[in-house]
């Protein structure tokens, strides 16, 4: 069973590139630190939408693309404080994404799995992300391919 989200992750691309006034480079590693004096150089230039970016790149990470997923948890740490060097580490993880974007997950059942009877339970943690105030969660999720007739014990 594959799951993918190109056309997804085409219009997060899409819509950062609206913004972005132009094409992002295309990368082949989602995240690589930044001088440390970028992110003193003030807000950046992202600092108004980047919680809609980082948003989107969140949904993404959580269900099809894990190999991005630490860069994106990186950026959600970033949002209240949102830099010039933040901006350059938002668009390397775009950049990835959009060398990437056909890939996806890909799970194998055994020949006695009938995949018309395989559904997929998602489940999530919300520990505020040292958001109390928003309530906003950074990281907590874990979803579990099983079939109708399997108990989930968690």
């Amino acid at each position: 069973m594959a799951s993918s989200q190109q056309d997804y992750t085409r219009l997060l691309v899409q819509r950062f590139e609206e913004e972005f006034g132009g094409p992002v480079k295309v990368v082949d590693t989602p995240f690589v630190g930044v001088d440390a004096s970028k992110d003193l150089a003030g807000p950046g230039r992202f600092h108004g939408t980047c919680r809609t970016h980082v948003g989107g790149l969140s949904h993404l990470v959580r269900h099809t693309r894990p190999d991005g997923e630490q860069s994106v948890f990186f950026l959600q740490r970033e949002v209240t404080r949102w830099s010039f060097g933040s901006d350059l580490r938002l668009i390397r993880v775009i950049g990835y994404f959009k060398g990437t974007d056909a890939y996806g997950m890909l799970w194998r059942a055994s020949e006695t799995v009938d995949v018309n009877e395989v559904f997929c339970q998602e489940y999530s943690a919300s520990d505020y992300g040292q958001e109390v105030s928003t309530g906003r969660s950074t990281s907590g999720w874990c979803f579990v391919w099983v079939t109708r007739d399997e108990t989930t014990k968690m």
